[in-house]
């Protein structure tokens, strides 16, 4: 019998229309739908409902599964390469095509810079991926990605059941690490070159 999981490791089909075999472009087609201001966004006001007798109404509840499964796919890649070493950067923190794909729009790239990480886990993402899995195993990040969007749509609350600030802190930090990562070492998203990859001759 074959292995189901290798058909569609990252579980990428629900949200992307297809399976993606590289981790990398798990990321490339995450960010190439929403921006990580997005999720940094939905991660929190998800949240915030999942500790209210109050359902998620800003936008419609599939849209909020469907982020979360998004979310699922950024970990189950991000287990994938969280021992590699990535580039170390000796360059200027603020310099704006280490954070952004399009520096010449600031107000996109200021919502693009990382609110949570580290400096450490700034200059290599890849520290803020191994921190991210000794908080949890995928097993328990699985669970927990399919029970916050679930306690955000409906009137049930457990306060014990979910540590909000650190499910917060470790979410934004994967997502913003995937994000650092995507836009310093992926060029193509789908065999397209990205957008703005123009502009990585300045580095």
């Amino acid at each position: 019998m074959k292995n189901k999981n290798n058909k569609d490791p990252f579980k990428t089909t629900c949200w992307y229309g297809q399976p993606i075999h590289d981790p990398y472009q798990v990321f490339a087609g995450c960010f190439s739908n929403s921006s990580v201001s997005f999720y940094r966004d939905m991660i929190r006001e998800t949240l915030l409902h999942a500790t209210k007798a109050a359902i998620y109404k800003r936008t419609d509840p599939a849209a909020v599964y469907l982020c979360f499964k998004t979310i699922r796919s950024v970990m189950l890649a991000a287990y994938r390469i969280k021992n590699r070493t990535g580039v170390l950067l000796d360059e200027t923190l603020m310099h704006g095509p280490l954070y952004c794909n399009e520096p010449e729009d600031e107000g996109y790239c200021w919502a693009s810079f990382p609110r949570v990480l580290s400096e450490e886990a700034y200059r290599n993402p890849y520290h803020a991926l191994l921190h991210f899995f000794e908080f949890q195993s995928p097993r328990q990040w699985k669970a927990s990605l399919q029970t916050i969007p679930g306690r955000a749509c409906t009137f049930f609350v457990d306060p014990a059941e979910l540590d909000v600030l650190d499910l917060y802190l470790h979410l934004v930090q994967l997502m913003e690490a995937a994000h650092l990562i995507n836009v310093r070492e992926v060029t193509h998203v789908g065999g397209q070159l990205k957008p703005g990859m123009y502009l990585q001759n300045e580095f």
